[in-house]
């Protein structure tokens, strides 16, 4: 097995479960180790509450799309392209889900 694909295998699944961690045992309290931690999501715990809740969705959209994508990528471009376009995407994912939590607690008046 080629080292692209041992990484395409880790990184992908490797998102996807942080992502899931986060969707199925959000913090439950405000801290600093472990959840979205902006200063609007640390205002109050009903703030935190709903970025965490919001962006745990998001990063497991990202997740998925992310492991479509290196799939797509890998058999399309192949080698270590492919790795980075993979790894591109999830990080231009991450900064529009952290775009979109801040937006969303604005919205919501935090």
């Amino acid at each position: 097995m080629s080292e692209i694909l041992i990484a395409h295998c880790i990184v992908g699944p490797v998102l996807l479960a942080a992502s899931s961690m986060m969707k199925l045992w959000p913090p439950k309290k405000i801290n600093s180790f472990y959840g979205y931690r902006t200063p609007k999501s640390m205002k109050s715990q009903l703030a935190w509450d709903e970025a965490n809740t919001y962006s745990a969705d998001l990063l497991l959209w990202a997740g998925i799309s992310t492991i479509l994508i290196q799939v797509i990528s890998y058999f399309v471009v192949g080698g270590h392209i492919s790795l980075l376009i993979s790894i591109g995407y999830y990080l231009v994912f991450l900064i529009t889900s952290i775009i979109l939590t801040e937006r969303r607690l604005k919205l919501k008046g935090f």
